[in-house]
């Protein structure tokens, strides 16, 4: 959890919130679109590009940010 916290806080802040809106609030898509008054579409692009990202930097060594 702590990996994807950090995560969460290194990709854009309209992509992240998208993915804790649907995956950690449980809204579903309609109703984030009417959160961040987008387009369905532009939701589903958000979160699929969040999870891309997500993928890409969870797959790669995590840094030490407790150390920091």
């Amino acid at each position: 959890a702590e990996e994807l916290h950090w995560a969460l806080g290194q990709i854009s802040p309209l992509h992240s919130e998208c993915i804790v809106l649907h995956y950690l609030e449980g809204f579903t898509l309609d109703e984030i679109g009417l959160i961040v008054e987008s387009p369905i579409g532009t939701v589903k692009s958000r979160i699929y590009y969040a999870k891309k990202a997500l993928r890409d930097l969870l797959s790669t060594e995590v840094p030490d940010h407790e150390a920091q």
